[in-house]
């Protein structure tokens, strides 16, 4: 048995999308997550975690980020370059 408080789970969601000028949804095993875009910090590459490190600007539950792993390949690079997009056209650095 695993035992994963709040919402840690999500910290490796299965799916994410970017809501055009709203938000980004992660998909994970124990459900859905909704950010307001305006909630999302950055975007980083992590050689440690093995992708890019979404953080948030404060802890949503115990999640301080999600991470979209490198294995998501092409389409992970597209997610986050639009949430990068997300991030600077509403002015965020």
């Amino acid at each position: 048995m695993v035992l994963f408080p709040g919402k840690v789970a999500a910290l490796y969601p299965y799916a994410a999308e970017v809501e055009q000028e709203k938000g980004l949804r992660f998909y994970s095993a124990l459900g859905e997550i909704y950010l307001p875009i305006d909630q999302v910090k950055g975007v980083r590459w992590s050689w440690v975690y093995g992708g890019w490190v979404v953080s948030l600007n404060r802890r949503y539950g115990l999640l301080s980020g999600f991470l979209i792993y490198f294995a998501w390949g092409r389409q992970g690079r597209e997610l986050t370059q639009a949430i990068r997009e997300e991030l600077a056209r509403k002015g965020s650095p």
